[in-house]
């Protein structure tokens, strides 16, 4: 290798480096659609089109916090949450098609429970906690699985029996 071609790699190879970084910063954190979803874990940005439904939700981050929304038929907004959960720590969500429920939980503001009325309405908001026994019974399984250790320890001691 010449001189000058060793020059020239040593000038663009850390060009080359960032452009990559960025590229890939950029289709991570994209928002993707997810057509005839079925339901179930959320651990990604995107829009979930609920299937057979009208239902949507979608996820994105605004100013380093998690914001989710629950669109119904015609696109009508049900549900718009700025929670004060940052997206630089874990969060998972999980929509049960059955119950009409959003869990979300963030390891650094805890477990909270999103439910729209059998008749219909705006959807309640509820926090779980060591009170909500009934709740916890009712953590769907796959979204237990991805709680961290101290969460499943809680659950666990009130209530949570594991299938």
């Amino acid at each position: 290798m010449t001189p000058h071609l060793k020059s020239s790699i040593r000038r663009t190879f850390p060009f080359a480096i960032i452009i990559s970084a960025i590229t890939i910063f950029y289709l991570c954190n994209r928002i993707r659609d997810h057509h005839s979803w079925k339901g179930g874990i959320i651990k990604s940005y995107g829009n979930y089109f609920v299937d057979n439904s009208d239902y949507v939700i979608a996820v994105s981050a605004e100013d380093g916090l998690l914001k989710y929304k629950v669109l119904g038929k015609d696109h009508k907004l049900l549900l718009e949450v700025k929670e004060h959960s940052s997206v630089y720590q874990t969060w998972v969500m999980y929509w049960d098609t059955a119950t009409t429920r959003l869990w979300i939980q963030s390891s650094d503001i805890g477990m909270f429970l999103w439910e729209r009325p059998k008749k219909g309405g705006d959807f309640e908001e509820q926090q779980i906690t060591k009170n909500e026994r009934d709740l916890i019974q009712s953590i769907p399984a796959d979204l237990f699985k991805l709680f961290p250790s101290s969460d499943q320890r809680f659950c666990r001691e009130n209530g949570y029996k594991e299938n």
